[in-house]
């Protein structure tokens, strides 16, 4: 192969490459799941006024920041004995119109998640699933919780 089609072979591959990299980077799916990473990143570390201001404002308006935290830290730490947890996000899932409660404004697009949590501690180790749901709020990537009945 001569030196000039090497060189045209590998700038095609390299923006070919480049190409499906910000396809992926930009992609809803992959923002959103990105966004359940961060917040459950904040939570291992106890950074809960982090996670608490990733928190949609239908979520946040069930709860003060500062009762937020405090509840936080009480169950993930206190009540779950919890030193430590690790998280596992699965089935990760488009939604349209999803309503976080009943009589709620829907939401157009939301990502859905199962988030699973193994939490280590003196009680031993044990799991808890929740689905989680992402959604862009004001251009930013926002987390919320079911609470239909």
């Amino acid at each position: 192969m001569s030196k000039g089609l090497a060189v045209f072979v590998f700038v095609i591959l390299l923006a070919g490459g480049i190409t499906v990299a910000i396809l992926f980077l930009t992609n809803p799916s992959y923002q959103a799941k990105q966004a359940v990473e961060k917040f459950y990143n904040y939570e291992q570390k106890a950074e809960f006024a982090d996670s608490w201001s990733m928190l949609n404002s239908r979520v946040q308006k069930k709860f003060t920041k500062n009762q937020y935290i405090q509840e936080r830290s009480d169950v993930i730490l206190k009540h779950f004995g919890g030193e430590d947890f690790s998280y596992e996000i699965k089935h990760r899932k488009k939604l349209k119109n999803w309503s976080m409660e009943q009589g709620a404004k829907p939401i157009a697009t939301v990502y859905s998640m199962n988030v699973v949590q193994t939490y280590h501690g003196q009680f031993g180790n044990f799991t808890m699933y929740q689905d989680v749901f992402a959604a862009k709020e004001e251009g930013k990537w926002t987390i919320l919780w079911n609470y239909n009945k």
